[in-house]
């Protein structure tokens, strides 16, 4: 008895850490009414996730959504519920895809939320209307602090490509403006790159 109580606990103990929530900055691709954008995983377990939105859209709880995680590929689901910057999502999916979702996020080692490091750093960044020197000043694999040189640039929900020294440009969006500092949201991961 002693035994199979023991099994049963060690084998319950791996079923929930390979179901766990894990807090994560994960770009991902997002498809919902007929819209795509480029959003950042907040947390997701094999059963759902928090997506955290660059803009906020029109939608409405039970509305299909499809989510694009690197590698794994296509994850359907349906939104249960929304705020101003938040999507709920909970996935549809077999037994058997829910199982290699898990073994996906476990072997990954879905990237945890980074703190910030404080940088001085010259940039650029390229929007619709041209190109705006700035200045970072903070960066994680999620965003960036920054100091626009031309400050009327910055507005809420802009589209912008942050090109830094020795790394890929990214693509990001604008979060919030404060009176000095810029914060941005990448909607993919800062990729170094070697110099040729």
């Amino acid at each position: 008895m002693g035994t199979e109580h023991s099994t049963w606990s060690l084998a319950a103990t791996a079923k929930r850490r390979r179901y766990r929530r894990w807090s994560t900055d994960l770009p991902v691709r997002v498809e919902i009414d007929r819209q795509e954008l480029y959003c950042a995983v907040g947390d997701i377990s094999p059963r759902g996730a928090t997506v955290r939105q660059p803009m906020v859209l029109p939608t409405r709880a039970g509305a299909d959504i499809h989510l694009f995680l690197g590698d794994f590929g296509r994850v359907r689901g349906k939104l249960r519920w929304s705020t101003h910057e938040v999507l709920g999502v909970e996935f549809q999916l077999s037994p058997t895809a829910r199982e290699n979702l898990a073994d996906w996020l476990v072997q990954n080692g879905v990237r945890r939320r980074s703190p910030r490091q404080e940088i001085d750093l010259e940039a650029v960044a390229v929007m619709a209307d041209g190109e705006v020197p700035c200045s970072v000043t903070e960066l994680s694999h999620a965003g960036a602090s920054v100091r626009f040189h031309r400050p009327e640039h910055a507005a809420v929900g802009r589209d912008v490509v942050l090109v830094l020294p020795d790394h890929a440009p990214v693509r990001a969006t604008i979060r919030h403006v404060g009176d000095n500092r810029v914060g941005i949201a990448f909607l993919e991961a800062p990729r170094r790159v070697e110099a040729a």
